[in-house]
């Protein structure tokens, strides 16, 4: 931290009743920033430091340099050359390491005490330049219209296999000896697609596919699974219907029998009175919130040995869902849509 962020912390602090948490909010607003440069420990205890000491400054150090501090200089500059002839801008630290002729972990060590993180690259969806403005238009819409939030019913569809979900990222064993533990998967498992509605304050019931969607059985769910549902919640009269650019929900059929059900200022979607802009799952609550929670939820502590098994569990998760859950999801679809904005309709993803 250097000596001119001391100095705003300090001020900071005593302007915001010498409250650390707020003196911390307060710095990430003055700067823009979405996470926590530093902790409220830490200004703690630099107010601390400051106030028996009257000063900012470090604390003279007596004797030789310390080993890091000999090699920080080294490490540092060497991690910098790395990253800058690599066309994506990244680097190793066995590759500093080795360069260097210093042990992989004390250039851990030096990197984390110099302020440095390690982040890895996102991989992102192409987005086309029309996409963008599409993706615009529609954010832009949503930010004028955030009182018809609660009206909007957001669909999707997704499959999920009977061999599980498993995130080999997070799945860490800790033990003193290779435990050499596996999980068998089959080459074609078997899978269900499931359909799933819901809005800021209510759900709908899942919907099973069973076999791949087409515009027959997509059809046969709006006119036999959905609507029903909406007229009895009595949702039908206000209801804003919302689903993606897929070529079942895109077909003629489905069209026709929309046109029939709703007015078309009252539809999100391809070829509807709200365009869905395509590319752009990061704007659909399903995808950036149901999906993958729903997904840790029905394979946490628990494997299928058929569909049924399968399609039973999910239900009970879904049921299981909280109507605030569902509310914060939509929710978010605001701050989304602002840095949407932001971005000029570009990926938002890996600022999020």
């Amino acid at each position: 931290m250097d000596l001119d962020t001391r100095l705003e912390i300090v001020k900071l602090f005593y302007k915001n009743n010498e409250n650390a948490t707020a003196t911390l909010r307060a710095f990430k607003t003055a700067h823009g920033l979405r996470h926590d440069p530093f902790t409220s420990k830490s200004i703690s205890n630099l107010i601390a430091k400051f106030e028996n000491t009257k000063s900012l400054h470090d604390a003279p150090r007596s004797g030789r340099p310390s080993l890091e501090e000999q090699r920080k200089d080294n490490i540092l500059n060497t991690m910098n050359d790395f990253q800058e002839r690599n066309v994506l801008g990244h680097a190793s630290s066995t590759a500093v390491s080795k360069a260097c002729d210093i042990p992989k972990a004390s250039v851990c060590r030096i990197l984390k005490s110099s302020g440095l993180k390690p982040y890895k690259i996102s991989l992102l969806q192409s987005i086309t330049e029309l996409d963008k403005a599409k993706r615009l238009e529609f954010a832009q819409w949503i930010l004028r219209n955030q009182h018809l939030l609660p009206d909007i019913l957001w669909t999707d569809e997704a499959y999920f296999s009977v061999d599980g979900l498993v995130n080999r990222h997070n799945c860490v064993i800790w033990a003193n000896e290779n435990p050499h533990k596996m999980l068998m998967k089959s080459l074609h498992p078997e899978k269900v697609c499931v359909w799933m509605a819901f809005g800021a304050n209510y759900k709908l019931a899942p919907f099973f596919f069973d076999g791949t969607v087409d515009q027959n059985n997509y059809t046969s769910l709006l006119r036999d699974h959905m609507f029903p549902q909406l007229r009895r919640k009595r949702k039908i009269n206000n209801v804003i219907f919302q689903h993606d650019g897929a070529p079942p929900h895109f077909s003629i059929q489905a069209r026709d029998f929309l046109g029939t059900q709703l007015p078309e200022t009252r539809v999100i979607g391809r070829g509807f009175g709200i365009p869905w802009p395509p590319r752009s799952p990061d704007l659909s609550p399903l995808d950036y919130y149901l999906w993958g929670t729903l997904k840790q939820r029905v394979f946490h502590a628990f494997r299928p040995s058929n569909l049924n098994e399968l399609k039973a569990k999910i239900s009970e998760e879904i049921e299981a869902i909280s109507a605030d859950e569902l509310a914060r999801a939509v929710q978010n679809m605001v701050s989304r849509c602002e840095v949407v904005v932001e971005q000029n309709g570009g990926s938002i993803e890996h600022l999020l």
